[in-house]
């Protein structure tokens, strides 16, 4: 149905000039056992430079993709071109690598998406093809120091603070756990620990593992992994402490998780992605004028962000809080616009329609919420609910009977609607994915 919120295109605006995105690296050396490295490189660097603290990074193409928000290059756009509208990046980092002898070769090009132009060129580094990933670290060595100018001169003296790349086969794991945490968390859930099981010193996959598995309240296998990384907890860095305290949900009180992901934050202060963490937990923590403080300066289409549902739903939940009902209906209409399918974002509009008194407007909003989700069990609760608050008591009677007929048909329904609101209630207290 057509409906309040849609707003003309505006002229494409420039790329943020200092924001980096990594495509994946090309596989030109003939040798498709070598394949996955073009995905590992790319995400190796993007990690490399999130590390440092100082480079804002739009990820990689491969996670853009595995989010779901990658778009097809529009005519006369390069793919690359394509790739840096995605994750809004000015910088684009691209590469190959190719087969010599017994060794592999890597080269990385930089271009400026803005100027559409190629603007310096880092290798050929070589490593031997039993090794492919000494490679890619010697590369990223190389990216953030040509990267540097380009950025911050300070990029160079925080290189020394990044570990040593896993084994290739934990990184392959870790890869495929990462490309389906956002449609299967299960699976994810396998690949993480089938990673940290590749290489014991590798503690990335458990942390995410620990997102993965609090998101479905798997409480079991969670106590599990923080015990083995309590063990190691002298051995992880300042940024993996934090996020540990973090992921595993280990913060007694609201004061203790906010000083966790506030250290993340300052670990990484150009990461649109722990702000975005440090925000959520304030919302958590009934701050909400601090809350808004912090969403209102990110870019929810940065290739940080996209993807994240959850970011428009607490900043307009933070902003109803405040009062704030026009810019509540403002967030709510560009989170719709984002993720036009989620039902819960549409939430967001009509709440603050209400508080407005704009109530022809909001009719409209919850016809719409109807019509996405014809016969929704979650959705005839709200909807009732909503229409309770314009004064529509026949329709909020309605939409009531029609869920308890529902619940009635159907048995499994009450306990799927149970089910999602503990899911819900999870990711509020959990609230990265």
């Amino acid at each position: 149905a057509t409906y309040l919120g849609t707003r003309a295109p505006t002229a494409a605006a420039t790329l943020a000039p200092k924001r980096v995105v990594i495509a994946s690296f090309e596989n030109k050396s003939g040798d498709a056992s070598l394949d996955p490295l073009g995905a590992m490189a790319a995400d190796w660097i993007a990690r490399g430079l999130v590390g440092t603290g100082i480079v804002d990074v739009g990820g990689t193409s491969a996670d853009l993709a595995s989010r779901g928000v990658a778009s097809r290059a529009a005519p006369g756009e390069s793919p690359l071109q394509a790739l840096a509208r995605d994750a809004n990046a000015g910088i684009v980092i691209s590469g190959a690598y190719y087969r010599q002898g017994d060794s592999v070769l890597f080269q990385a090009d930089f271009t400026d998406a803005n100027a559409k132009s190629l603007v310096q060129t880092v290798g050929p580094i070589s490593a031997l093809a039993t090794a492919p990933l000494l490679g890619v670290e010697r590369l990223r060595q190389r990216v953030i120091a040509g990267l540097a100018p380009m950025v911050d001169s300070m990029l160079t003296a925080q290189a020394s603070l990044i570990a040593k790349p896993p084994t290739i086969e934990a990184y392959r794991e870790f890869l495929q756990g990462e490309a389906l945490f956002y449609s299967n968390e299960q699976e994810a859930a396998q690949h993480f620990l089938r990673a940290a099981a590749q290489d014991t010193t590798y503690v990335l996959p458990l942390l995410r593992a620990l997102s993965v598995l609090s998101n479905n309240g798997d409480f079991v296998r969670m106590d599990s992994i923080k015990r083995v990384l309590g063990l190691r907890r002298g051995q992880l860095t300042p940024f993996e402490q934090a996020y540990f305290e973090y992921a595993s949900a280990d913060c007694a009180t609201d004061a203790e998780c906010l000083r966790a992901t506030g250290t993340m934050m300052r670990l990484t202060p150009n990461s649109q992605f722990t702000a975005y963490l440090h925000a959520l937990v304030l919302h958590w923590a009934n701050q909400p004028g601090a809350t808004d403080s912090i969403l209102r300066q990110l870019d929810p289409k940065s290739g940080e962000l996209r993807g994240r549902i959850f970011l428009p739903y607490h900043h307009a939940a933070a902003l109803h809080t405040l009062g704030l009902y026009a810019r509540e209906f403002e967030v709510g209409v560009v989170g719709r616009a984002q993720y036009p399918n989620r039902l819960f974002l549409a939430m967001s509009e009509v709440r603050p329609l209400i508080a407005l008194g704009r109530l022809d407007e909001a009719e409209a909003a919850i016809q719409w919420m109807m019509d996405l989700r014809p016969g929704n069990l979650t959705g005839l609760v709200h909807v009732a609910r909503f229409r309770a608050a314009i004064g529509d008591w026949d329709g909020a009677l309605e939409a009531m009977g029609q869920a308890l007929t529902k619940l009635q048909s159907q048995p499994r329904a009450a306990a799927d609607l149970l089910a999602e609101g503990a899911s819900l209630a999870r990711r509020a207290r959990q609230p990265e994915e």
